[in-house]
Formats: C-alpha cells, structure tokens, sequence
C-alpha cells in the first residue's frame, strides 16, 4: 500500500492497493487507486468566421492531468440559441442532446491520469452575430483545480 501526502504534511491525495486484505484492521478489501484527478478541458472552434447556415464544429478535449485514474467523467455543453444543433460524437463513451434545455451530456466513462477524450458537436449557425458556446468537465473524483473545468469559445458568425 502507498501512501502519498504533500510536503506539509496536511492531506492525503491517494492510497493504492493491488490486492487483498486492507492494511487496516475492520476495513473491507481495497483494489485500486482512490483519489484526485486532475480535469482540465480545452474547446476549439473550427471554422472561426463561420457563414450562416454552415457547419460549425466544435472540438473538446478532456484532459486527465492524474494522478489517478477519472472516472464517471461528464461533458456538458449548452448549446447556443443562434445555432441548430447538427451532431454530437465522443472518442469514448456516448453523447445525448436534451432537446429541451439546448443541453448536450457526454458519458465518457473512466479517463486515466495522463490520457483524454476528445467530444466534437457540430452546429449551425441561424443569424450572424457571435456565438458563444461554454462546455464543463466533471469526475466522480475531487479535482485539486476546478478552475480548468471550462472552457468557452466565441464564434464570429457572417452572412
């Protein structure tokens, strides 16, 4: 079993255990990893301008900086109100829209430190303007930095 904590001695991020018997008296069997990931997301834009009534993609990358592994990860992304929405597709897992809400929710599962999934909606915009479009990364885990969970790109939208 590992133990790892910061240099101050304060807080444990994870304890790991390949097998068997937990260290501690009483406690059930611990198999695995158990604590932070590290989610970040980035968001693209492609092509920026873009035409009305053209396809608009945008690209979304999840990024899992560990150290463990993510899991229960969720992409939302409210799309905006001056695009149709055309498709959503995800690297792993699936994405479903929520006609209602304007919502798109990917379910990408588990996310090992280190490694990321990559989701691609495509729009269209209905009148020219700027599209802003806001997308957010969640896990099961803590996250030590929630401040890179979302991402934004804004479009410029011509006849």
């Amino acid at each position: 079993m590992t133990w790892t904590k910061d240099l101050g001695g304060r807080t444990i991020y994870f304890a790991c255990q390949d097998s068997g018997a937990s260290a501690f008296a009483g406690a059930p069997d611990l198999n695995g990893c158990f604590g932070a990931a590290d989610l970040s997301i980035t968001k693209t834009d492609s092509p920026d301008p873009a035409h009305v009534g053209q396809n608009l993609t945008y690209t979304i990358t999840v990024a899992n900086g560990g150290p463990n592994t993510a899991t229960g990860v969720t992409v939302n992304d409210a799309l905006p109100k001056n695009a149709g929405f055309g498709s959503a597709t995800s690297s792993q897992g699936s994405c479903t829209l929520k006609p209602q809400k304007r919502l798109v929710t990917c379910a990408l599962g588990s996310v090992a430190g280190g490694a990321n999934a990559v989701v691609t909606i495509v729009v269209k915009p209905t009148s020219k303007g700027t599209i802003t479009n806001t997308a957010t990364a969640s896990a099961d885990q803590a996250d030590p930095n929630t401040t890179n969970n979302s991402a934004t790109a804004t479009t410029t939208v011509t006849p």
